[in-house]
């Protein structure tokens, strides 16, 4: 008897490292953005060959309330969620805010930055992992 070959999915491997650790970018003071139907119609394909979970992590720019950012984080990440569950994707997802405290930018608070740079912290990071070694 023959050992058992690994096969290696590339299609999977490429959805993997194209969906993975990416940013769903969010208007000013806002929770609701676009999901992209090829990441869900990924997640479904693969969801239980590879048994993948999700973990949606919300942030803010610095502008408002510390704790009002956080909050906002949260809805952001519980906005996503709660659109992957109306697309029956709704295993293994959770959610948390770190509101304001990774800026990806120098724009803290009172520093003079652009909409744009504002914009750049505005998001949810799709965290994807799998039981696979």
């Amino acid at each position: 008897v023959e050992p058992a070959v690994d096969v290696v999915d590339h299609e999977f491997i490429s959805w993997l490292e194209k969906w993975n650790l990416k940013l769903i970018y969010f208007d000013f003071d806002s929770f609701e953005s676009e999901v992209n139907q090829e990441f869900i119609s990924g997640y479904k394909k693969y969801y239980e060959k590879y048994g993948i979970s999700i973990e949606l992590v919300g942030h803010t720019d610095s502008r408002g309330p510390k704790v009002y950012n956080y909050k906002l984080g949260k809805n952001r990440a519980d906005w996503l969620k709660g659109q992957l569950i109306n697309a029956e994707i709704g295993n293994e997802i959770t959610t948390h805010s770190v509101g304001e405290t990774e800026l990806v930018n120098k724009c803290k608070a009172g520093v003079i930055c652009s909409e744009k740079e504002h914009w750049l912290n505005r998001f949810v990071q799709i965290k994807l992992s799998t039981n696979q070694e």
